[in-house]
């Protein structure tokens, strides 16, 4: 798990569903800056998995540390998309994120995988109200406080393995549309990626 608020002070809940302060201007304004700074968090997390998507250091190798720091944005036993073996996108493989990052240092140790994604500035990368950034209670953990969130993309890919497990290069990306789903915790001020699966048509 990587901290990704600007510093991980002590947690402290916020009485977000105090229905009786509804109508106080100063609860409302902490309410927004709540709800803010979960978007903080969550926006720091996509744009950490955008960079480590590659899996490659900032010389573009594969090596240990950018495959753990690939590793490291998943929750344990989190699923993603096979977007790396030979397989048409509409098959909708998923795999072990750790299996995934360790097909890549095995068979695509050279360059990664080359992909490229959206980066959208924060204002876009988020709709709604915001009120889905106001957490429930965790059943595994009452003293913190955890919410999900869900986010649609395209990766591009211009790599592939074949069923030799040799690379392929395109000069066209395949495209897989992706749906992300990150759990933030509010006592760690941090996020994970739970799953990375294929959209629904």
């Amino acid at each position: 798990m990587i901290c990704l608020f600007i510093s991980c002070t002590q947690y402290q809940r916020v009485s977000y569903s105090d229905s009786s302060q509804q109508g106080n201007v100063e609860y409302q304004a902490k309410i927004e800056k709540y709800k803010a700074a979960n978007k903080r968090i969550l926006y720091n997390a996509y744009l950490a998995y955008i960079e480590s998507a590659d899996l490659t250091d900032k010389a573009g190798k594969v090596t240990e540390e950018s495959i753990w720091n690939f590793k490291q944005q998943f929750e344990p036993g989190a699923k993603i998309v096979n977007d790396i073996q030979l397989y048409p996108p509409e098959k909708k493989e998923t795999i072990d994120a750790s299996f995934y990052a360790d097909l890549v240092a095995t068979f695509m140790p050279r360059k990664g995988v080359v992909t490229k994604f959206d980066k959208p500035d924060i204002n876009t990368f988020f709709g709604g109200t915001g009120d889905q950034f106001l957490p429930r209670v965790d059943d595994a953990d009452e003293n913190d406080e955890i919410f999900f969130y869900t986010y649609e993309t395209i990766k591009k890919n211009f790599n592939i393995l074949n069923k030799n497990n040799q690379v392929l290069y395109y000069e066209e990306p395949i495209e897989y549309p992706i749906v992300i789903t990150f759990r933030i915790s509010i006592k760690n001020q941090s996020a994970e990626i739970v799953s990375i699966l294929p959209q629904k048509n």
